[in-house]
């Protein structure tokens, strides 16, 4: 799948469209196929590196914070969604990857 991400903090520079494995949700995880994210001045942050506290400082990081999209998958605990549920993801900061075809979210964070 092709993901916006980024291999070091920085500016606007250092953001790559790649491919990449498309993520398994886990357990407590739902697979979302993305058709849209939002770009918001958290995402601009985490970029820069201004609240890698929160974020990390592993790499590569894929970029976004909230998608909206479709449910494909869900993992064996899940059970408030299922495939083809349409539904808004926000996976949270440690995770991030709504900038993306395909993001996992748990489903705690979903409507």
């Amino acid at each position: 799948m092709k993901a916006a991400l980024i291999d070091r903090y920085g500016g606007n520079e250092v953001v790559e469209v790649r491919d990449v494995p498309q993520p398994e949700p886990g357990p407590d995880d739902v697979l979302i196929r993305v058709h849209a994210a939002a770009i918001n001045p958290l995402d601009w942050k985490i970029r820069s590196g201004m609240v890698k506290i929160f974020t990390g400082r592993t790499f590569p990081k894929i970029l976004g914070s909230e998608c909206a999209g479709e449910v494909v998958a869900t993992g064996s605990r899940v059970q408030r969604f299922a495939p083809g549920d349409q539904t808004i993801g926000l996976p949270g900061m440690k995770r991030l990857g709504t900038f993306a075809e395909y993001a996992c979210s748990p489903p705690v964070s979903m409507c």
